[in-house]
């Protein structure tokens, strides 16, 4: 009950992402989905809108000539 545990559980303690932090109860009720499924459906989503743009068109078109590049450029989030 104290400010400084509560400034230290906000600084040092990791809250994961997919981390279901509901009671037994409130997750049982939500259908208790499993963490593994969670965490594949997590991946799935990442996987289908992810799209880092790392390279620059020029290198990605240098690339796409001298490689069968199979994943089109909008396919990648790229126009």
């Amino acid at each position: 009950g104290h400010a400084d545990t509560l400034a230290r559980m906000k600084a040092d303690y990791a809250y994961p992402a997919i981390a279901d932090r509901r009671s037994p109860r409130e997750w049982e009720a939500d259908g208790a989905r499993c963490i593994r499924d969670v965490a594949r459906d997590r991946a799935r989503e990442v996987l289908a809108t992810h799209h880092p743009n790392t390279l620059g068109d020029d290198a990605d078109a240098a690339i796409r000539r001298r490689y069968d590049i199979l994943l089109s450029r909008a396919d990648m989030g790229r126009g």
